[in-house]
């Protein structure tokens, strides 16, 4: 049951994050100091892998954006299913907005999460999730965010915007499981 719920919620989040675009956020980093092009150290980094996993269809991109505790649920049929699904995407979003398809974001509004809220999210993942009530779950800060998503192309584009909690855990970004899967 647990399997099948998170097969179904990863497929729902692909769908979901479809409508999403993907930028090089800007910062002052040089390209040698980031991986895969992306500054791991910055808050934005979970929303860049999951959307270059969409974009590009690469499943283990889009894999970075959760906590291992959370990938380690899935088996290799559920991973090997969402990096079609991927695939499925991405070929969907060249059709509907033509092959130039640009994809960009930007946070709106951020606004700092509180100690009981990171508590809570601790909480919810050690009852959700096997792996995390045997971890000590490091929580240093999070942050709830308004972002716009924009799939822009030759023949047609869309804005959507979406709440994403974005959350550190042991010194590295995370989006927040329960929002998009």
């Amino acid at each position: 049951m647990k399997k099948t719920l998170l097969k179904v919620t990863a497929i729902f989040a692909m769908l979901i994050m479809s409508m999403f675009l993907l930028t090089g956020c800007g910062n002052n980093k040089k390209e040698d100091e980031k991986k895969d092009g992306i500054d791991e150290s910055n808050m934005t980094a979970p929303i860049e892998y999951a959307l270059k996993g969409l974009n590009d269809a690469d499943g283990d991109a889009y894999l970075k954006a959760l906590p291992a505790l959370i990938v380690k649920e899935f088996n290799e049929k559920d991973i090997s299913d969402m990096k079609d699904s991927l695939n499925e995407y991405k070929n969907d979003r060249v059709e509907t907005y033509g092959e130039d398809v640009k994809i960009t974001y930007e946070i709106t509004e951020k606004e700092k999460m509180e100690d009981k809220d990171l508590k809570e999210l601790i909480e919810y993942l050690k009852t959700s999730y096997e792996d995390a009530s045997k971890e000590e779950l490091d929580f240093t800060e999070g942050y709830n965010c308004k972002v716009n998503f924009k799939i822009e192309g030759s023949k047609d584009s869309t804005t959507k915007t979406k709440s994403v909690s974005i959350y550190k855990i042991s010194g590295k970004w995370y989006i927040d499981d329960i929002l998009l899967f």
